[in-house]
């Protein structure tokens, strides 16, 4: 079995609470403030949209470094 290393980094990251439900206007208006048109919203499913408001919301994460070529080839 493989070995998980867990980060200090990972464990200080405080999860944002949920204030209020994700009713269908609220994640309609989260898909429209991350640049996505109604039309594309046939497109996907629930998953792949909550998929990408989590990735918008790390972007403003400054992660303390980026994976190298070498980091890549040992994880693969």
């Amino acid at each position: 079995m493989a070995e998980v290393h867990i980060r200090e980094r990972d464990l200080k990251k405080p999860a944002k609470p949920t204030v209020r439900p994700l009713t269908t206007p609220l994640l309609t208006l989260r898909a429209l403030q991350v640049g996505l048109r109604l039309n594309e919203l046939e497109l996907i499913d629930v998953g792949e949209l909550l998929d990408i408001l989590t990735e918008s919301s790390n972007d403003s994460y400054d992660y303390p470094r980026k994976a190298t070529q070498e980091d890549m080839d040992r994880y693969f």
